[in-house]
């Protein structure tokens, strides 16, 4: 009987303890485990860091790695990271476990992770920028989309620039387009990217490059308009300045009603800024859409 009460005591306490689990910040706090924590050149989709923790302490411990909580890099000229995920760890006395992190970067300018290179856990942030890694997670987008919507927050890049490739990443994209308090845009813009870590198509087997190239390779859309008779129809692109810098069609001949013109525009050779896709009869502009990139 006493030996029923005694397992029975047990296992109420070990459901309680289970029940709370530490944070990881809480449990740096207060001495209870120690961290070992690196990049390992991974990609975006793979995790890209790696993280040893160690219960020191002499009973069972249940961690949480909160959702949010940020991964700050030892090097200033490499970007720190936002957790996407939310992952659990149970911790027998005096053990470690290795686990590797969904992390996404935060600092669009800087260096990617890389390899072998110090994080430490910081505190959980606040705002949108949460929110949009909760729903990264529950929707399961680790990729480069995932990590164009949190640059959409960290660094204010165009909702645009999330270049969606399914359902669910269009999904994503709407919703940061509703947190940020924008209309979805009706282009596209991607990015050449480069071999680098946060690139949808990352390989690990060629030398790897440090920058995510920002730099614009096509933008795509699907432009409408309505018109009430037949006109003759131009469709181009004109910069800030009112020039010309890619024409699709000229004088085509088109009747009344509503239209959509499907274009894809490669962009290398035009400098990043503020550009005008417009459809014209002659003089009259029928309908005029901007996009940047």
């Amino acid at each position: 009987m006493k030996t029923m009460m005694l397992s029975l005591v047990f296992a109420l306490f070990g459901t309680m303890l289970f029940a709370n689990p530490i944070t990881i910040q809480d449990a740096l706090k207060t001495n209870k485990v120690k961290v070992k924590m690196q990049s390992n050149g991974n990609g975006v989709s793979e995790g890209m860091i790696t993280a040893e923790i160690q219960n020191v302490t002499m009973g069972p411990l249940q961690v949480k790695l909160p959702i949010g909580t940020k991964l700050i890099c030892s090097d200033d000229e490499r970007q720190n990271l936002i957790l996407v995920e939310e992952p659990i760890l149970v911790l027998a006395a005096n053990t470690k476990k290795s686990l590797s992190l969904k992390g996404m970067c935060i600092q669009s300018s800087n260096m990617s992770p890389g390899d072998k290179i110090t994080y430490s856990f910081g505190d959980v942030l606040k705002g949108d920028i949460v929110a949009c890694a909760q729903y990264i997670n529950d929707k399961k987008i680790f990729s480069s989309c995932g990590q164009q919507a949190i640059w959409a927050f960290s660094d204010n890049h165009d909702v645009g620039w999330i270049a969606p490739e399914n359902e669910i990443e269009k999904g994503l994209r709407q919703f940061v387009a509703d947190k940020k308090g924008l209309q979805n845009p009706w282009y596209t813009t991607h990015h050449e990217g480069g071999n680098n870590q946060l690139s949808r198509d990352f390989n690990r087997m060629e030398p790897p490059a440090d920058y995510y190239s920002m730099e614009a390779a096509e933008i795509k859309g699907d432009f409408d308009w309505k018109q009430t008779g037949t006109k003759r129809l131009t469709f181009a692109i004109y910069d800030a300045e009112g020039r010309v810098v890619r024409k699709f069609f000229e004088n085509k001949e088109m009747g009344k009603g509503e239209h959509t013109f499907g274009f894809f525009y490669k962009t290398t050779r035009v400098m990043r800024g503020r550009y005008f896709a417009r459809m014209t009869a002659g003089t009259e502009v029928i309908a005029e859409r901007d996009f940047t990139f």
